[in-house]
């Protein structure tokens, strides 16, 4: 993948360079934490692109950002994602499990649904998509 927009082409080298790591590269944050890193840095228009092109990557890739944007909010360990970003993040996970009509995905987004409501976000038409989709599909607690 070549993408103009080099923090966007940062994580795609680094979930490239780092894919085959131990497990505990990725479930103990050094992976995460440098995905948050890059993420970060990201301005609104970087979140849009980022959307648009995330879809065109293969499914291991896009699970491991699936899981690294949320890392560390469930209280487990130390997040690296600023405050200034969470709220772009969560929208970008919301956007995702939109456009990506995938059920592997969709779970992965789902069990993280916690984060995208710590981002406080307002699109209450995609809150309520994503909300029947989980309720269709078992989840029945802490919905609403």
């Amino acid at each position: 993948m070549k993408n103009e927009n080099h923090k966007i082409q940062s994580i795609y080298n680094f979930i490239i360079k780092n894919e085959f790591e131990d497990s505990d590269f990725w479930s103990l944050g050094c992976g995460s934490n440098e995905i948050q890193n890059i993420a970060n840095t990201f301005f609104d228009e970087d979140w849009h692109e980022f959307k648009r092109e995330i879809i065109k990557w293969n499914d291991e890739h896009i699970r491991i950002v699936i899981e690294s944007i949320p890392f560390g909010f469930n209280g487990m360990f130390t997040p690296s994602l600023s405050e200034k970003s969470i709220s772009n993040a969560g929208e970008f996970l919301l956007d995702i499990f939109i456009l990506l009509n995938d059920m592997d995905h969709r779970l992965d987004i789902s069990y993280y649904s916690f984060f995208i409501n710590k981002s406080n976000s307002n699109q209450i038409d995609k809150l309520k998509f994503m909300e029947n989709w989980m309720i269709e599909n078992g989840f029945t607690e802490d919905i609403g």
